[in-house]
C-alpha cells in the first residue's frame, strides 16, 4: 500500500507493511516527492506503472503511465502536412522588460495564469504579426494556433520548439516543426493551449496533422 499525502505545499509519498517502491532509481519508504514543473521531477515505479506529481497553478494531481496498455500499440500513425519552405520565417524575438503574465486556456476548461519572457516578430504574405513566447531550456516556445485546427490539426493549436540566437534575438520561425499538444494522443494530459494573441489568421498548411472525429 502506499499514500500521497499534500501538506498545502509539498507531497510526500509513504508505503507501509515493509514495501519499498523505486523513486528515481532508488527503493525508498518515504519521500519527499518533486513535481513535473521542478528541474528533477521524482518519477516513482511500480511494476508496469509509472507515476509523478504534476502542478498545474495551485492544484495537485498524479499522472500515471500504464507501459502495457493496449493503445500504446494500437495508436494510429502521426502525420504531417508536406514540408513547406514557405513556411520557414526570417523572425525576430524581443525579451519583454519583466516577464508578462498571460491567462492560457486549459483542458478543463479554466484558464491558467503564467508568464511569456517576450514576443516575436515576423512576416507572412507581407503582413506583420506578434505572437508571445517563452523561453524554456534554451529555446524558445511557442504555442500557437490557426485555421487548419478546424479540421486538419489539432483543434486547440500546436506548439514549437525553436532555436534562436541569444545576443541578436534572431531565428528561423519554422511551422514545419509545429506538432501537436501531449492531449491528442491521450485523455489524461493537462495541456495548456495558445493564448487569445496567438491566434494567426492564415492557414499553416505545415507541420503535424491530426484527425478530427465528428
Amino acid at each position: 500500500m502506499l499514500v500521497f499525502e499534500f501538506n498545502g505545499k509539498s507531497v510526500t509519498l509513504r508505503t507501509f507493511s515493509g514495501i519499498k517502491i523505486d523513486v528515481n532509481g532508488v527503493a525508498v519508504d518515504f519521500a519527499v516527492l518533486h513535481t513535473d514543473i521542478e528541474d528533477e521531477p521524482s518519477y516513482i515505479t511500480l511494476n508496469d506503472i509509472r507515476m509523478v506529481v504534476i502542478q498545474r497553478g495551485n492544484r495537485m494531481g498524479v499522472r500515471m503511465w500504464d507501459n502495457q496498455v493496449e493503445s500504446r500499440r494500437t495508436f494510429p500513425a502521426r502525420t504531417w502536412f508536406a514540408i513547406d519552405e514557405s513556411f520557414n520565417l526570417p523572425s525576430q524575438y524581443t525579451r519583454y522588460d519583466r516577464p508578462k503574465t498571460v491567462f492560457f486556456p486549459d483542458l478543463t476548461g479554466e484558464k491558467t495564469e503564467s508568464t511569456v519572457d517576450g514576443y516575436i516578430t515576423f512576416k507572412y504574405s507581407g503582413k506583420d504579426y506578434k505572437l508571445d513566447i517563452s523561453e524554456e531550456d534554451g529555446q524558445l516556445f511557442l504555442r500557437f494556433k490557426d485555421p487548419t485546427s478546424e479540421s486538419e490539426s489539432y483543434p486547440t493549436g500546436r506548439y514549437i520548439y525553436l532555436d534562436y540566437d541569444a545576443k541578436s534575438g534572431k531565428f528561423m520561425l519554422d511551422f514545419n516543426l509545429a506538432y501537436s499538444p501531449p492531449c491528442a494522443f491521450t485523455d489524461f494530459a493537462t495541456c495548456v493551449f495558445a493564448p487569445d494573441q496567438n491566434f494567426l489568421d492564415f492557414r499553416v498548411t505545415a507541420g503535424e496533422t491530426f484527425k478530427q472525429i465528428k
